[in-house]
């Protein structure tokens, strides 16, 4: 299965800030541009993927994918819109998070993903985007 994401992938580890829960306790969170990047993400996957993928939950992807023995191999390749420095392993921290999030993968634990590979695309200032490519074998 082929996706894309349309936009900048932003970093969720070096976009954290403190927050403060309803009891006074703080807690750390993704700020708001990134938790707005994650789920312009999974709404792009979703629009991408075949229907029969959507409406089960997190669990239940886990536990068919692994009755079935199935695994994935994940490729992604990553364009930016300038020559900011990014951390490539970061944005495909983001990636493989949003991917979990709209269901295209079951979860990204080592037992289901047996290879990642990740690339930089290069700079395309009008066009930032994610590449992905999902392989499944059984």
């Amino acid at each position: 299965m082929k996706l894309v994401y349309n936009g900048l992938v932003r970093a969720k580890k070096n976009s954290k800030q403190i927050a403060v829960d309803h009891s006074g306790r703080p807690f750390i969170m993704s700020n708001k541009d990134v938790q707005a990047m994650e789920r312009d993400m999974v709404e792009q996957f979703q629009l991408q993927m075949p229907p029969e993928m959507l409406g089960m939950n997190q669990t239940e992807r886990i536990l068919k994918a692994k009755k079935e023995g199935k695994t994935y191999e994940v490729m992604v390749t990553i364009f930016n819109p300038n020559k900011i420095r990014r951390d490539l392993d970061n944005q495909l921290t983001s990636v493989l998070d949003g991917l979990v999030r709209a269901g295209a993968l079951p979860d990204d634990c080592a037992s289901l993903l047996t290879s990642i590979h990740a690339k930089f695309g290069g700079i395309d200032r009008q066009y930032p985007r994610a590449e992905i490519e999902i392989k499944e074998s059984t």
